[in-house]
């Protein structure tokens, strides 16, 4: 059982989502660019859209994944009534 020349191996690599949700492509995306790898174009303004990020991503970089509105903090923190 050891190296065959004729019958190299080979390693296949999900990019699409087919097989895993969120899978090595997602990833390998996010190090590419973080990592300079995938240059943007002289004269371009490329942003990062923060609703097409991928909530796991979210959560390890930190960055807030629910909203509360301002009517239901008060409301969260709103002393008890007092019983009369």
């Amino acid at each position: 059982a050891g190296y065959d020349p004729s019958r190299p191996p080979v390693a296949t690599f999900d990019w699409d989502n087919t097989s895993i949700k969120n899978d090595a492509g997602d990833a390998m995306m996010f190090w590419m660019l973080r990592n300079d790898k995938v240059l943007q174009p002289p004269k371009k303004n490329w942003r990062l859209k923060r609703g097409a990020t991928p909530q796991w991503y979210k959560q390890r970089a930190g960055v807030r994944v629910k909203a509360q509105s301002g009517a239901a903090r008060v409301a969260r923190f709103r002393p008890p009534r007092a019983s009369a």
